[in-house]
């Protein structure tokens, strides 16, 4: 015998009756008899949308949630509770485990332990907070940017796993689809009315309860420890001031977290706007990193593979060297490292010059030496840096071995070894 096809059930002329009915109907008393009655009606009206005749909307999908409501109000008539366990020897498990697609094929996992209990709905892979210390792949500072496409559904939360700070940008760069906690009422991710599409044709306003009562109802507002903002598709959210390393959690914008239907499929965009710094580490025995010869002073310097510049002038004074941008650049701390093959290692310093357009060929601005052989300096932008090391003796062989440059923002020595 070939496999019966039953036809689908007639869609009801009024699709969402304001009141409620109550039933009574009286079985032979056995548990196995009410486990047949109750998944009879289950599988025939609430389990998958596909039982309802097709009408090229949710309308199926929506009268299985309201039936499944009703079986949730299934009790014995002496108004005891049903024993647990009782409609779960089933043996088939269709009544703890379902899966609801709408008509363009997205479907849910919906789960539940036993017969009496609410439907839970299974997470998505990227509906899951990870990293929630904070330790997420941020983007890289100074616009770096991290984007992703997820669904966002009206009875949960969604949490992005990038950590923010404040500064950074939140945007929902676009989003599709309806949510609603009233039957009827279906809204967009702003709070407009669903009508045909999102296409803003009004109905948005704020209601009491809600978490943040200043944006529309059932509109997406962000959390976080510092409480709730509006996040709406075509502005951007800069994270406010407090927020520290926190992953930003998207919902609607309702009074309860666990209620309504529908979903919203958004794609976000975070934007990382801290400072971007760097640091480099330059070792002129390997090469010489854009640096050339400056002999402003009169005193010429060589670059050798094994040595770093050295003073090729005769007088073994003093070698000097400069590093020029297109760009300005903005350096935050240098420290120099020379070396002298004659003089005690005392008699040896290092420190740098930044052109003064009123001065030729260049002043020395703020060298703060922090030991014999090196010295720092912070805080100067400029498109030119000039280098020197040098010796008060005369004698041997004065060469710039390395330099450790920090900045902040555009990085001119980009190419080169990090620190």
């Amino acid at each position: 015998m070939g496999q019966l096809h039953y036809p689908p059930n007639q869609i009801p002329a009024n699709v969402d009756p304001p009141g409620l009915r109550c039933i009574q109907i009286t079985i032979p008393d056995d548990d196995e008899w009410e486990q047949l009655l109750y998944s009879v009606i289950y599988r025939q009206l609430a389990m998958v949308w596909t039982n309802w005749q097709r009408t090229g909307d949710r309308t199926g999908a929506d009268l299985n949630i309201r039936w499944r409501q009703a079986l949730r109000t299934w009790k014995h008539c002496d108004n005891g509770p049903v024993p647990l366990g009782t409609l779960v020897e089933f043996n088939a498990m269709d009544n703890l485990i379902q899966v609801i697609c709408d008509d363009s094929g997205k479907c849910i996992l919906q789960y539940r332990c036993d017969v009496c209990s609410p439907w839970q709905t299974a997470a998505n892979i990227t509906d899951l907070q990870t990293n929630p210390s904070g330790g997420g792949n941020q983007p890289a500072p100074g616009g770096g940017s991290s984007t992703d496409c997820v669904t966002i559904y009206c009875n949960q939360e969604y949490t992005i796993p990038i950590p923010v700070t404040t500064g950074d940008k939140i945007e929902i760069t676009s989003a599709t689809g309806k949510w609603s906690d009233q039957f009827a009422r279906w809204l967009c991710i702003d709070g407009n009315l669903f009508f045909i599409d999102c296409t803003g044709v009004g109905g948005a306003s704020g209601a009491s309860g809600d978490p943040l009562p200043s944006a529309n109802h059932l509109s997406a507002i962000v959390r976080f420890s510092t409480g709730y903002y509006a996040l709406y598709p075509g502005a951007s959210l800069i994270v406010p001031s407090g927020v520290s390393n926190e992953q930003p959690t998207i919902l609607a914008n309702k009074p309860t977290v666990n209620s309504g239907s529908g979903w919203i499929d958004i794609c976000w965009k975070v934007t990382n706007n801290a400072i971007k710094t760097w640091c480099h580490n330059l070792d002129f025995t390997l090469a010489p990193y854009g640096f050339v010869s400056d002999p402003r002073e009169g005193y010429t310097a060589a670059w050798t593979p094994g040595i770093g510049w050295l003073n090729t002038s005769g007088s073994g004074h003093k070698t000097e060297v400069k590093f020029t941008s297109g760009t300005a650049f903005t350096i935050t701390k240098i420290e120099w490292v020379c070396s002298d093959t004659n003089a005690s290692p005392a008699d040896a310093s290092a420190g740098w010059y930044f052109p003064v357009p009123t001065q030729f060929p260049g002043a020395q601005i703020d060298p703060t030496m922090t030991g014999p052989n090196s010295g720092s300096g912070s805080g100067h932008v400029t498109n030119t840096l000039m280098a020197y090391a040098q010796q008060s003796d005369n004698g041997g062989t004065i060469v710039l071995v390395s330099a450790r440059i920090s900045g902040v923002g555009f990085d001119p020595f980009a190419a080169y070894p990090t620190c």
